[in-house]
């Protein structure tokens, strides 16, 4: 019935939840439940498990906000995230929020986690307006929002961007550091479909801050790497195809620029995707040489959609590629621009490998089909 939860959506919640007992989206999405259900105890244990799932996935804002989500369900006398901490500091990332958390001391990292508010914003809604004054720092959990600039004097109309939580460039936003002077909003953000948020005030960081220094520094790397982009752009514009997180094996050639020399050959794994191209996780010593060598080939792509029983082939070029360290293994990532991947493609890959995506769905319709006060 519409309005309300029933029977046959919590079965197949439970269904799904006993056919993938790890999937960190489907833990926490039967932790949302058990709350609805008036379950905290029970609910707590799940948000622990999706944190700690989601620390060793990497997907670290993930795992923080289901820590926040435990204590808020079960409200702990004595609040402790040690194995989240274990699990975060050994993520090696090039995301700036990835990076302002996993860098903490686990005093530290308690400390701000206990200090995060989460909330739940449905389709539609302004987060805050133009002109506003810069109150919090936002964390995007999951969902899409849009920034809308005003137009300046002599422009003709307003710049609008729409990005999703996995955009490593948008996912955080709040002009709230330096502390010394209060600012504004330039601009106003609004949710494009129902988000997941976590925020902290500017007098809880300023606090934060004055008690442990090294988070001071931590902020304002975060507001520097933030800054730096729009410095890249010469704008104040993000990249302006949202990246999504996929969970599927690609099988690639990268062709030489000798004719007389065979195409090498491997299997990867896409990390995230966009209309303008993708990170491929090609695992480790692929080569013998440097993997930089590779940068500026060119290659064919076969990305497998297992859903679907197909795949879906694309063209592109090599336009970096960087060795990385994680849980002691070094893997190569490679970054390939596509030439003619279209909307449809996109949409194709969203539909059959975007990760969690059976998961995430489920969490909207939930979340959509309880009754509001």
């Amino acid at each position: 019935m519409e309005g309300s939860l029933t029977l046959d959506s919590a079965e197949s919640l439970e269904a799904m939840l006993q056919k993938f007992p790890d999937d960190p989206f489907i833990v926490k999405a039967y932790a949302d439940f058990l709350v609805e259900k008036e379950s905290p105890a029970p609910a707590a244990q799940h948000y622990r498990k999706a944190a700690e799932l989601f620390g060793a996935a990497g997907m670290v804002l993930c795992a923080v906000s289901a820590k926040v989500l435990e204590w808020k369900a079960a409200k702990p006398s004595r609040r402790e995230c040690r194995l989240l901490h274990a699990a975060i500091r050994e993520v090696r990332s090039e995301n700036p929020l990835d990076d302002f958390f996993c860098h903490m001391t686990y005093p530290e990292l308690l400390a701000v986690t206990s200090r995060l508010n989460f909330v739940r914003v449905p389709a539609g809604a302004v987060i805050k307006n133009s002109g506003d004054a810069e109150e919090f720092l936002y964390f995007m959990v999951s969902g899409v929002a849009a920034e809308t600039i005003p137009p300046q004097e002599g422009e003709g109309a307003a710049i609008r961007m729409e990005y999703a939580s996995q955009s490593a460039e948008a996912n955080y936003f709040g002009d709230i550091y330096p502390f010394d002077e209060q600012r504004v909003s330039s601009s106003q953000f609004e949710t494009v479909s129902a988000c997941e948020l976590l925020k902290v005030s500017r007098s809880d960081l300023m606090e934060l801050c004055e008690e442990h220094p090294n988070v001071k520094v931590l902020l304002s790397r975060l507001t520097k790497a933030r800054r730096r982009l729009y410095a890249q752009d010469g704008t104040r514009k993000f990249r302006k195809t949202a990246r999504f997180h996929l969970q599927t094996q690609v099988d690639i050639k990268i062709f030489s620029s000798n004719a007389n020399w065979g195409p090498l050959v491997l299997k990867g794994t896409v990390q995230d995707i966009s209309l303008g191209g993708a990170c491929i996780d090609l695992g480790e010593k692929y080569l013998t040489g440097n993997p930089t060598e590779i940068i500026g080939k060119n290659v064919k792509m076969l990305i497998n959609a297992p859903k679907a029983g197909v795949g879906l082939h694309l063209f592109g070029t090599i336009v970096w590629c960087r060795e990385v360290v994680h849980g002691g293994k070094t893997s190569v990532l490679a970054g390939v621009q596509f030439k003619d991947i279209t909307h449809a493609d996109l949409t194709f890959l969203k539909k059959h490998c975007y990760v969690g995506e059976e998961a995430q769905d489920f969490i909207s319709y939930l979340w959509e089909s309880q009754p509001r006060s």
